[in-house]
């Protein structure tokens, strides 16, 4: 998270800030506090939609001026904590100074897909440099024994790192994009492929 005064008119995070990242990449290391051991786990963000049994909370109100975490922890040895479920980030529906929140919006892009030969394919479609793109097809199209991670999706020369089963994104660098798909054996039907460009629209609460 950043603070509200950090926040300029128009501007966008989509990151966190280091000391966020070194924090979570500490708290990853267990409770023998070193990287690469047995007791390291692994943070996974779920949706489960509008649950008050969640672990974290996501609500707009007015109770913060800007945005605010609460958090309460719970002691599990020593000076290691575990956060307690139902703790909630707080964001305020109408931010002060003009300001106001951006969400991800996919817009389907017209795309010309070409096989390769019988497991790949190509993908060809206009693109904005440092825009955000997703490419994403039917997760079932899979054969059985399959699995997500044999999939190689590559743009610009560099493999790109799975989101979900079939949904892929990367950031534009040309006015035009090629995207080249490996599936472990068969490309699945050509028209269940499709790209999105991912544009920020403003929250509507």
């Amino acid at each position: 998270m950043v603070t509200g005064g950090s926040l300029k008119p128009g501007q966008v995070r989509r990151a966190l800030g280091a000391d966020d990242v070194a924090g979570i990449r500490y708290a990853m290391s267990g409770l023998d506090e070193i990287q690469g051991t047995a007791d390291d786990y692994m943070l996974e963000l779920d949706y489960i939609g509008v649950a008050d049994k969640a672990d974290i909370l996501i609500r707009f109100d007015g109770r913060s001026s800007f945005a605010a975490a609460q958090v309460a922890a719970r002691k599990i040895k020593d000076n290691h904590f575990a956060m307690v479920p139902g703790r909630f980030i707080g964001y305020n529906s109408k931010p002060p100074a003009n300001r106001f929140w951006i969400v991800p919006s996919p817009e389907k892009i017209e795309t010309t897909v070409v096989p390769l030969n019988e497991r790949a394919v190509s993908l060809r479609f206009p693109t904005e440099n440092g825009k955000r793109y997703a490419v994403n097809w039917p997760a079932n199209q899979l054969q059985e024994g399959e699995t997500p991670d044999q999939i190689i999706v590559q743009y610009d020369g560099e493999n790109l790192t799975p989101v979900s089963s079939s949904l892929f994104f990367f950031i534009a660098t040309e006015t035009s994009s090629e995207v080249k798909i490996a599936f472990p054996s068969r490309a699945p039907a050509l028209e269940s492929i499709e790209c999105y460009h991912i544009a920020g629209k403003q929250l509507e609460l």
